[in-house]
């Protein structure tokens, strides 16, 4: 007995002692003001490496939109540089080594983690991007704003794209977005969209074994999965979790709020990543479901002036011809986008669509007596009007398979001149409407703008690599083309005498002076004005508009943001070994 009294003495006094847990840790990344945080409204901005080592976010440099990249242990990060102007929502590949990435709403595209020329991966369908992941077998599962295909499947490599999933409208389905590869690469977990409100969005997961989605559980967003046992997504601003069962695909807990203050979007983007080492970086600020936007007038000296209008989900903005009202896409609390004109006199919004599809990009007709829009509302997004007081009903004007936004009309104010899918068309407005294809090439040609004399059409195209702006004579497209932007150029309109040419260039407004005699001549563009604006990436429109007499710009930005010197409230928040303080939140059974 003796001895054996000693040897488990001996044990006791030998063992290793248990090992504490590492402490949770927060941190802020935050980039200096020369360099702030550029935030997508629509989408998720911020990425991880697996082994939580890089952080990848969307920034601003020189005025610029670029994705950048920053090891957990250095002060600094780098820029990616050669990629588009409005890279967005990045993801990174398993093995930490390539960054995937949107380049706007035209394709999927992938780049070395430490830099180097893009390489695309294949055109995106159906509009602007809705969240992607990157899967073991170097696949990659993403979905778009088009609510024709939800879950969508592309090799890395490039090659056909999969249809995944379909939302159905009879289910009150809206789209299937936010997709995450769980591990094993089996199933995938994804957002439901619904015609009600944000909050209603259901978390769903898609099983390649028997080819079905079932959902989950309702009132979340863009969820992923973290090798804890847990599902962790987003709600108004607000990080929940519940305990997950990886083999049976079944949730085993209720919800719990686990982190506050978390920047969301108007489709449940949520800025967020988790590493499985148990690191998380957010990004903190309002939810941008409800507002988060406001309408201001900026002079050709960069001085601003608020409107009276409250901050809201703001996109497309357009001046009547008069002066006296704005026409614009905006999201209600629960989300869903509509037409609204606002009367600036009275500070008073009138809702001119009620879609449960949504309808966006509105233009003016020269009288003022109508507004022409896009609308899913019969399946595709094509082109409808309405009278501008409200009166009567929604009209067809267009019909396609293709996605169709409305640019402007000819001088005559009887030809709407509108992008369909790459390329630029025209249209009589009325009935039986058969349009034109006013040019067409292997580029992306978008958001023409008609001289107010009728006689030369302004465009953006990527034929040189990057966006820039182009004019050619109207509506003999092909007696000449004229390059007008020098560095990048997107979004053209002309100013009302016709003597400038009004662009976005980074965060810049530019003009360029036009003269037209003896022959066309675009001269140097000049900087007006610079600051932090939405520019226009969740939209295919114009962000921006001129006010009747060329002496002020109507402009979105974001609330509480730094307009004149480019600051940001945003803040990017580490936590690391947070997976201790989430199994304390939110056990498993």
């Amino acid at each position: 007995v003796t001895t054996l009294t000693v040897a488990a003495a001996m044990w006791v006094a030998t063992r290793p002692a248990p090992v504490e847990p590492p402490p949770v840790a927060r941190a802020l990344l935050t980039p200096p003001p020369a360099l702030p945080l550029d935030m997508v409204v629509f989408d998720s901005n911020v990425a991880l490496t697996r082994d939580g080592s890089r952080v990848v976010y969307r920034g601003l440099s020189g005025g610029e939109s670029r994705l950048f990249v920053r090891s957990i242990a250095d002060f600094e990060a780098r820029a990616l540089e050669g990629l588009s102007s409005n890279p967005r929502n990045p993801f990174i590949s398993p093995d930490g080594t390539r960054v995937g990435f949107f380049d706007g709403a035209q394709s999927l595209q992938r780049v070395s983690i430490l830099g180097g020329p893009p390489v695309s991966i294949v055109e995106v369908p159906g509009g602007p991007p809705r969240g992607a992941s990157w899967g073991l077998d170097d696949t990659i599962i993403f979905s778009t704003a088009g609510p024709d295909s939800g879950l969508l499947r592309v090799p890395v490599g490039g090659g056909d794209v999969e249809v995944l999933t379909v939302p159905d409208p009879e289910e009150g389905e809206r789209d299937h977005v936010w997709p995450t590869i769980l591990p094993g690469g089996e199933a995938v977990l994804f957002t439901v969209l619904t015609t009600g409100p944000l909050e209603n969005s259901q978390v769903a997961v898609f099983s390649f074994e028997t080819g079905e989605s079932k959902i989950l559980f309702p009132g979340g967003s863009n969820p992923r999965y973290v090798p804890t046992g847990h599902i962790v997504y987003g709600v108004s601003g607000t990080l929940r979790a519940v305990s997950f069962d990886l083999a049976t695909l079944t949730v085993t807990s209720e919800p719990i709020p686990v982190i506050d203050d978390v920047l969301m979007g108007p489709d449940g983007s949520a800025n967020f990543a988790i590493a499985q080492d148990g690191s998380l970086v957010y990004v903190n600020g309002t939810s941008t479901t409800g507002g988060g936007l406001s309408l201001v007038w900026i002079d050709r000296e960069g001085r601003e002036e608020s409107l009276a209008a409250e901050p809201g989900s703001y996109f497309d903005p357009r001046i009547s011809p008069d002066g006296t009202r704005v026409v614009t896409r905006l999201s209600d609390l629960q989300g869903n986008p509509d037409i609204y004109v606002y009367d600036i006199l009275r500070n008073n919004f009138s809702q001119l669509t009620f879609s449960p599809q949504g309808d966006c990009c509105p233009i003016w007709s020269l009288d003022g007596e109508s507004i022409v829009f896009t609308s899913n509302r019969n399946g595709s997004p094509n082109l409808y009007w309405k009278n501008a007081d409200g009166t009567g009903e929604v009209q067809q004007l267009t019909e396609s398979d293709s996605v169709e936004i409305g640019s402007g009309w000819e001088a005559d104010g009887e030809t709407v001149v509108f992008v369909r899918g790459t390329d630029i068309h025209t249209a009589p407005f009325s009935p039986d409407t058969e349009s034109d294809v006013l040019f067409e090439t292997q580029f992306v040609e978008q958001r023409a703008s008609v001289s107010p004399d009728g006689r030369w059409i302004a465009y953006e195209s990527d034929e040189d690599g990057d966006f820039d702006v182009y004019v050619r004579p109207y509506p003999d497209v092909d007696g000449g083309k004229w390059k007008v932007s020098a560095q990048g150029g997107t979004q053209p309109v002309w100013s009302p005498d016709g003597n400038e040419l009004f662009f976005l260039s980074g965060n810049s407004m530019m003009a360029a002076p036009i003269t037209v005699s003896p022959a066309f001549n675009a001269g140097n563009p000049a900087s007006l004005f610079e600051g932090r604006f939405s520019l226009g990436a969740g939209t295919l429109a114009r962000n921006f508009d001129v006010s009747p007499d060329g002496e002020r710009f109507l402009m979105i930005k974001q609330t509480g943001s730094a307009i004149d010197d480019g600051g940001s409230t945003q803040q990017l928040i580490a936590v690391f070994n947070w997976f201790e303080e989430l199994k304390e939140m939110v056990p498993l059974p």
